[in-house]
């Protein structure tokens, strides 16, 4: 049924100071300099897209059949509050990426992404208005698994961070706030996943085909409509699911075009 099926992905920060002049700051992100650079010469700290330099995916699990993990590198260790500049209020912010961003603080960023969460959640209607907005219950870790999955990511990026080619470039770790559990205890680690991990926007599932739409993303038992977007894959895809999203709907164009020709 529609709304059923719910899945959305969750990503967290790992951060970590370094003393190395290598990575986007305030200052840089707003000195003449980068702007003359990006103007001149389409080069140097406004050239860069800010989101991701390195991703690498990684099966916690080793099962051999697919990655459950994504982690992006982010040559930053803080970023400008997007949101704000977009004149958007976030009703959760960030409580370390401001003061970081605004104290100029060099350093990266690692991004782990759980990419196939084993908790399933629903969207149901809060009434029959069209002008209400649904309920959304994404469940979040309502399975244990998910929990480990994060924790594994986190052990790596512990691992990663202590290598020969990364350790010259790591002065400190940012921690995150103390809990009733030890420091950097399993336990530490999923408390804080609970409290801080977010989505990273691409959740699925509610209109699956084969349950909601046929494989021309038709709405069964409903004439002449479509739905054409991430809630039609059953599950969730190993990364980003923009360029999967955008083959489908280039797919499901030429299909209109052709009944329509």
């Amino acid at each position: 049924p529609v709304g059923k099926g719910l899945k959305d992905p969750m990503k967290m920060w790992l951060r970590y100071k370094s003393d190395n002049k290598v990575s986007v700051t305030r200052d840089k992100l707003t000195s003449a300099k980068s702007f003359l650079e990006y103007y001149f010469y389409k080069s140097g700290t406004w050239s860069e897209t800010l989101q991701s330099q390195t991703t690498v995916f990684i099966d916690t699990k080793q099962s051999g059949s697919q990655p459950d993990i994504n982690i992006n590198m982010l040559r930053a260790v803080a970023l400008p509050n997007q949101a704000e500049i977009l004149g958007v209020k976030y009703e959760l912010e960030d409580p370390f990426n401001a003061g970081l961003y605004d104290s100029n603080t060099e350093g990266f960023t690692f991004l782990p992404t759980l990419l196939h969460p084993a908790s399933t959640g629903e969207v149901r209607l809060r009434s029959t208005g069209i002008h209400d907005p649904p309920l959304i219950d994404p469940a979040y870790f309502s399975s244990e698994e998910d929990l480990d999955t994060l924790l594994a990511a986190v052990r790596y990026v512990q691992k990663l961070s202590g290598t020969k080619a990364l350790a010259p470039f790591v002065s400190e770790r940012v921690d995150y706030p103390t809990n009733q559990h030890p420091h950097d205890s399993d336990d530490y680690w999923k408390h804080i996943i609970r409290q801080f991990a977010f989505t990273a926007g691409h959740p699925s599932g509610t209109c699956a085909i084969g349950k909601v739409v046929d494989t021309d993303l038709r709405v069964l038992g409903v004439e002449g409509l479509r739905v054409v977007d991430n809630s039609v894959f059953p599950t969730t895809v190993s990364g980003d699911s923009t360029g999967v999203l955008y083959g489908v709907a280039e797919k499901i164009s030429d299909i209109i075009r052709k009944e329509n020709s």
